[in-house]
């Protein structure tokens, strides 16, 4: 008796879209006084990885990502027509968010950075080199701020606490 080849079926376009989808992380919320720039940056990463081409939806996933008091802000800056509306209404929210911040303000968003859920101690170290960066932080200064930070931020407290023991001289010489 023959055996017939098993018929494979046609890959369901909508199942494969959902689950391509799950596979990338929606950038947090942006919150006003956080860097515009860096979430800027996620939104475009998250829009090409999930194929969102269009830029009024962009617009509306944008805006979907903001806090409220963002949202109040942002909502009614005006979007063009064009092919740089996108860009255009972007350059706006940027002015709208971006302000010289006192030297207070960039130390108290430096101390209340922590690691994220479901961020690697990577990134986290990686952000805060560039935030210390941006605060102006030179020297041994800036080393022994992103070594306490780095500690003070740590999710996992085990790790935090050995580290609190035995304290690195920088990031670099981090054991984890």
């Amino acid at each position: 008796m023959a055996v017939e080849p098993e018929q494979a079926e046609a890959p369901n376009v909508e199942t494969n879209t959902k689950l391509s989808l799950s596979l990338f992380r929606r950038p947090d919320k942006f919150k006003i006084g956080e860097d515009f720039d860096l979430f800027i940056k996620k939104c475009n990463l998250y829009f090409e990885a999930v194929e969102l081409e269009d830029v009024k939806k962009r617009r509306f996933a944008l805006l979907f990502n903001l806090s409220e008091d963002a949202f109040r802000l942002a909502e009614p800056v005006e979007f063009g027509e064009g092919e740089n509306a996108y860009k255009d209404w972007i350059g706006k929210l940027k002015s709208l968010f971006e302000r010289n911040q006192t030297a207070t303000e960039k130390r108290y968003n430096f101390r209340r950075r922590e690691q994220e859920p479901g961020e690697s101690v990577d990134s986290y170290a990686v952000s805060l080199r560039e935030a210390g960066a941006r605060r102006g932080f030179h020297g041994d200064e800036y080393s022994s701020r992103l070594v306490d930070q780095f500690i003070l931020g740590l999710r996992d407290k085990a790790t935090q606490n050995k580290l609190l023991q035995e304290p690195p001289n920088s990031l670099d010489s981090m054991p984890c």
